[in-house]
């Protein structure tokens, strides 16, 4: 009776021990939930069977421990994986978001980018009868010098462009004469561009002298048509934006 008292006072002193321990932090509730569980096993052996039937009780209170933790590791990986659930979803709603805001932006690129084609092609086709060129001259007229300085301030607000310039002239006179005759009126057009502001590593050019002509024989209207300065626009690799058409 007396080693049974003793052992009781034993379990007492652990249970409150355990008991202590839940109260300070909550990461020791379970070690505490296992004390109780082996206090009242062991307890329950003590009255049926003595020192035996303490061990006994020691042996069940240490097996349904560890059914009680492995219960509460359920618990807590349950609701990590609710956790990660809600960010997972929570995630894949911004990127879904974000992948609507991207197509939208695409969509907005790409009608600036026709809108910019559209005004670059009108600006070039109001360009087109002030690049006509007098015969044997290469002079600009004053209409053809504000056409122009309309064309940098435009090109400016756009760097990403080039300047291709293909000078022409009609088959009056020999071919050599004729290329340079186109080259200076090449020359001109890049003058006053270069005064208004535009770098000269965006301009390329080259001259066709008659080379091109299509014009009959005396047909002096034709013959106006290919005296001229025709431009086209690039970006990239050299990917047509807009064009001024030769004899147009």
């Amino acid at each position: 009776m007396k080693n049974t008292t003793l052992i009781a006072a034993a379990l007492t002193a652990a249970l409150t021990s355990a008991t202590a321990m839940a109260q300070d932090a909550e990461p020791q509730y379970t070690e505490a939930k296992q004390a109780g569980t082996i206090f009242t096993t062991t307890v329950t052996g003590l009255a049926a069977g003595g020192p035996i039937g303490a061990f006994a009780g020691l042996l069940a209170g240490a097996w349904v421990n560890y059914n009680i933790e492995e219960a509460d590791n359920a618990v807590v990986l349950s609701n990590d994986l609710e956790t990660a659930q809600a960010q997972l979803s929570q995630t894949e709603s911004l990127l879904a978001q974000q992948r609507q805001q991207l197509v939208a932006l695409q969509a907005n690129l790409a009608q600036s980018e026709t809108l910019t084609a559209q005004y670059a092609q009108q600006m070039l086709d109001q360009l087109q009868l002030t690049m006509l060129f007098k015969t044997n001259k290469s002079d600009l007229t004053d209409s053809a010098k504000n056409r122009l300085s309309l064309l940098a301030q435009y090109l400016t607000r756009n760097p990403e462009m080039q300047i291709r310039l293909d000078g022409y002239a009609d088959p009056r006179g020999n071919a050599d004469y004729n290329l340079q005759l186109s080259q200076a009126r090449i020359d001109a057009v890049a003058q006053q561009l270069y005064d208004a502001g535009v770098a000269p590593e965006r301009i390329t050019s080259q001259s066709h002298g008659a080379t091109l002509s299509s014009a009959t024989k005396g047909d002096y209207d034709a013959y106006a048509l290919e005296r001229m300065v025709s431009i086209e626009l690039t970006k990239g690799d050299n990917v047509s934006v807009a064009k001024m058409n030769y004899r147009k």
